[in-house]
């Protein structure tokens, strides 16, 4: 048997929309093509096969059993080819294409904006979107997105383990806070408003006499303003705050639960099989600075 195919893949695209059309003539309007280079591919297809695949019936084309079972199984390399080609035509020879980042802004900056200026000067026209989504926002679909950075439990489909990001729970020297009895308890830690970094600001997680009052921003820095200015405590990335600790413009908070407290981010495709050069690269390079040790080593001394 020749390891070569004897049909191709315009020949099952052009019965399929003799399929989808209903006759060679419309499939033939719609492919901008004779009716008789229509019937032609239909006809070399049917030879090469050795099998009917499609009949008319009056002025309608419909598809043999032998037909609707072939074609079943050649749409999907279709599709794939088609994929291919709009790929193809969107990174044209000076490097234009277009990346779709939603990133957890619990991801460190400067890493992601390192791998997107690497990534330029293999791609020097691409155009980026980057999203940021905060925990609680409505999700993204995948077909809105080329690549994710989400917390571990947010996607899986497609998702590769990306780093670890330690935190510690942090207040400012002068906070009322630090006056309490040491380790600090569940009931003392709820005196005071807690910083809580929400993706929408609605109402309806109203604090009561139950529950720790809560500080509630939609960004990194304006929880990290809020903390540094004694309004709240909370929990923040230790790569954001060394330089507040060591200069002594925040202090650790020490708990009665000493328990680490990490969040976990993966790297998700949105279509890993039919991912763009471009997308490949830029994860390669999230993954390796990932794994450098700036990332893996985060601790903090005081």
């Amino acid at each position: 048997m020749s390891a070569i195919p004897q049909t191709t893949l315009e020949q099952w695209a052009v019965l399929r929309t003799v399929i989808d059309t209903g006759s060679f003539a419309k499939a033939a309007s719609k492919l901008n093509r004779s009716q008789s280079s229509v019937s032609y591919a239909v006809s070399r297809l049917q030879e090469r096969l050795g099998v009917q695949l499609v009949a008319v019936t009056g002025r309608k084309a419909h598809l043999t059993e032998i037909g609707r079972t072939l074609l079943a199984e050649a749409i999907p390399l279709i599709s794939s080819l088609e994929r291919l080609e709009l790929r193809g035509k969107a990174e044209d020879t000076l490097g234009h294409a277009r990346l779709r980042v939603v990133v957890d802004p619990v991801f460190p900056r400067p890493v992601l904006l390192d791998a997107f200026a690497t990534t330029k000067k293999t791609y020097p026209q691409m155009e980026v979107i980057q999203y940021e989504l905060v925990r609680g926002a409505e999700p993204i679909e995948p077909e809105n997105y080329d690549l994710a950075i989400p917390i571990s439990n947010a996607v899986t489909d497609f998702a590769h383990p990306l780093t670890v990001i330690n935190t510690l729970m942090v207040a400012c020297p002068n906070h009322p806070i630090l006056d309490l009895k040491q380790p600090l308890t569940r009931d003392a830690l709820s005196l005071y408003p807690r910083l809580q970094i929400v993706g929408h600001l609605d109402d309806e997680d109203r604090p009561t006499a139950a529950n720790a009052p809560k500080w509630r921003v939609n960004t990194f820095d304006a929880a990290l303003a809020a903390v540094r200015h004694g309004l709240c405590f909370g929990r923040l990335p230790i790569y954001l705050i060394e330089d507040d600790l060591k200069a002594g413009r925040l202090v650790p908070l020490q708990l009665a639960t000493a328990i680490k407290h990490q969040v976990r981010l993966m790297l998700v495709y949105a279509d890993e099989q039919n991912a763009s050069p471009m997308a490949r690269l830029f994860a390669s390079l999230l993954m390796e600075a990932c794994r450098s040790e700036l990332l893996e080593t985060q601790t903090v001394r005081v």
